[in-house]
């Protein structure tokens, strides 16, 4: 059985480990890298054959996507606002401050989560209205009939390259969340 002193030098380890991985900048700047890729493969599209409703529909598809992100990692934010509130610091370590600490910490995980599996689904979505994008530049416009294989095609792949690409940062913060669960249970034994 731990001691509370002990489950405190853990949590601390935790904190320190979830505060200085960099996941916040990366993920953002790979979001916006995307984004970027795409609007300047847009632009070269644009300029070598004009306007057409793909180029519409891609441009909605981003700003969708960009919303969608932006809405849950604000919800998401305010979750931790919240269980942050709730975690006292305190010098005086008891069951009561450590179990909101831990409450905070999971908070802080879950947002990380949530981050990392917006960001896959941003590129699952939007990898593929780039490569449809990239064809057109290199071949010109496409019929409906390939567009839509194309499409069909690349979503799918994109959805396997990307879900397995992005799985060993969630498993570990899943790992790392787990972990914290179990220092909450070692509290409430105490």
């Amino acid at each position: 059985m731990s001691t509370l002193g002990e489950i405190e030098k853990e949590f601390q380890d935790l904190v320190y480990e979830q505060r200085h991985s960099d996941d916040i900048s990366s993920y953002t700047t790979a979001l916006m890298l995307m984004a970027g890729i795409v609007i300047i493969s847009l632009l070269v599209l644009f300029i070598m054959v004009g306007h057409n409703i793909k180029m519409l529909l891609i441009i909605l598809i981003i700003l969708i996507m960009f919303s969608l992100y932006r809405l849950r990692m604000n919800k998401a934010a305010q979750e931790v606002s919240l269980a942050q509130t709730d975690a006292i610091s305190s010098l005086e370590i008891d069951k009561d401050t450590m179990t909101q600490k831990l409450k905070f910490l999971t908070a802080g995980i879950d947002l990380k989560i949530k981050r990392v599996k917006s960001v896959r689904q941003f590129y699952i979505v939007v990898f593929p209205l780039f490569l449809i994008c990239i064809k057109e530049i290199l071949h010109g416009p496409q019929t409906n009939q390939f567009l839509f294989w194309a499409i069909g095609a690349s979503f799918m792949v994109s959805a396997i390259v990307w879900t397995w690409f992005f799985s060993s940062d969630i498993r570990e913060l899943e790992e790392t969340k787990e972990i914290t669960r179990k220092l909450e249970l070692g509290v409430k034994v105490l």
